[in-house]
């Protein structure tokens, strides 16, 4: 991919990055294209103290745990951290959430 200042160009897909309200907003323009997965990955330091709680892909099968993240591990649509600092919440929103939120 091509990437120019927070937008990315390959072939017939725009991918734009930016921030909105608080959030980082992920636009994705693929006219010619069907998406099937789109998988986001940030390059950032994990503090040693850092413990993530997940679920199994939005269902829980008694595996759920506080545990160091790992590089490997999958986090689908959202999940929990904490650090000695810090609780996170993060997760994926959509647009039909987002509006629901902001028209609160």
């Amino acid at each position: 991919m091509k990437s120019q200042e927070n937008i990315w160009l390959y072939n017939n897909l725009t991918v734009i990055l930016g921030q909105k309200n608080g959030f980082t907003e992920v636009v994705i323009h693929a006219p010619k294209e069907i998406l099937c997965d789109i998988t986001l990955t940030w390059k950032i330091a994990v503090p040693e103290s850092s413990r993530v709680l997940n679920d199994h892909w939005e269902r829980t099968y008694g595996d759920v745990s506080w545990h160091k993240p790992k590089t490997s591990e999958i986090l689908p649509w959202y999940f929990m951290e904490i650090t000695e600092k810090e609780e996170i919440n993060r997760g994926e929103l959509t647009i039909q959430r987002y509006q629901s939120i902001i028209n609160l």
